[in-house]
């Protein structure tokens, strides 16, 4: 555990416990979607009936374990290749992607009434990450992006396979989730320039 604090430089181990401990969380809920998924799931018709906290809390649950397992992989992947960004702004992404993505779901996908899965909140974290460490790793916020970019227009096509992860999560990919995902994700790390530039032009000599 130390080796691997300092090969990656997390100098705050409180956010490696945070994150470690959010991970084994969600898996721990992947474990047993039949008892969790039918009161936390983004459900169309128990938001109707003002189960609004579904919103938030479908992207924490999954279909199964591998489900789970593969976006707790990405998140922790996620913070070892952007270590200098501060924890609480995951933390205000991770409410605000969550929230973007369920309420994108219910206004422009209505024929979509079940969604699981904290893949939509991933995709947006891809992004932010890389816009706000371009200058302190370019070519590698840059290669992010455009994989990041170019899957989720890939995955707009009427001929990507929706399928594809059948065999391995238990159901089909919602490909939107990503999508609103991202413009989250974009949305944000632009806002989060636009404070840190008004900040220092406001700054007082």
């Amino acid at each position: 555990m130390k080796w691997f604090l300092q090969l990656y430089s997390f100098s705050n181990k409180r956010a490696c416990i945070f994150v470690g401990t959010f991970a084994v969380l969600i898996l721990l809920l992947s474990l047993f979607p039949n008892i969790f998924n039918q009161y936390l799931s983004y459900d169309r018709h128990a938001i109707s009936a003002f189960e609004w906290w579904r919103f938030l809390s479908a992207n924490f649950v999954h279909l199964n374990f591998n489900h789970g397992l593969m976006n707790m992989a990405a998140l922790i992947l996620i913070f070892v290749m952007f270590p200098e960004i501060r924890m609480k702004l995951w933390l205000f992404l991770v409410f605000l992607a969550s929230f973007s993505v369920t309420l994108g779901i219910w206004i422009f996908d209505p024929t979509v009434v079940n969604y699981v899965g904290f893949s939509g909140v991933i995709y947006g974290m891809w992004v932010f990450g890389a816009i706000l460490t371009l200058r302190s790793q370019t070519w590698l916020s840059v290669a992010v992006i455009m994989l990041i970019v170019g899957a989720v227009i890939q995955q707009q096509s009427n001929s990507f396979d929706i399928t594809y992860l059948r065999a391995w999560i238990g159901g089909n990919v919602i490909v939107n989730s990503h999508l609103y995902g991202l413009i989250c994700g974009v949305f944000f790390a632009f806002a989060v320039h636009i404070k840190s530039y008004v900040s220092a032009y406001f700054k007082p000599e």
